[in-house]
């Protein structure tokens, strides 16, 4: 009874861990362009505002994602919708970037307006919509966790 006390603290504080560093790794692309924004503005009095900057971070939120997953494997907890978004975000960007290519926006031959350029940004518009759940996720996996008595077996 006591060596299944000690896996299942055990495996709360991974699953803690995991879900903690996760959903913090998902919000930096998030936060870091608002964060900056705001300085800018602070230092110079005009609001430049980079919205491509959770793509450029692509990286961070995949690795991100993986770690959130991870930690819903570990507790237990929530599996399908962490994955589904992990997914969704992964596949979303993918396809945007796949389209800006195919439409040449990507390379500038095609003028970024019309139908190309509407495409373009509102398959980058739901991949924010999916990093966006997925931290959403985080969050509430880490209130999860964190509650008073997790039940983990």
């Amino acid at each position: 009874m006591q060596v299944d006390n000690v896996r299942s603290g055990r495996r709360t504080t991974t699953a803690r861990v995991l879900a903690v560093v996760g959903t913090v790794l998902v919000g930096i692309p998030l936060a870091a362009p608002i964060v900056l924004a705001a300085i800018f503005f602070v230092r110079s009095g005009r609001f430049h505002l980079d919205f491509l900057m959770p793509g450029e971070l692509f990286v961070v939120v995949l690795g991100g994602g993986v770690v959130l997953f991870a930690s819903s494997l570990v507790s237990r907890h929530r599996r399908s919708l962490t994955g589904w978004l992990l997914l969704g975000a992964g596949v979303l960007f993918v396809v945007s970037m796949i389209l800006a290519i195919t439409t040449g926006l990507a390379s500038g031959e095609t003028p970024a307006e019309g139908w190309p350029l509407a495409i373009v940004l509102g398959s980058y518009g739901l991949y924010l919509v999916a990093v966006v759940a997925l931290f959403v996720e985080g969050v509430g996996l880490c209130r999860r966790l964190f509650a008073r008595a997790p039940v983990l077996t």
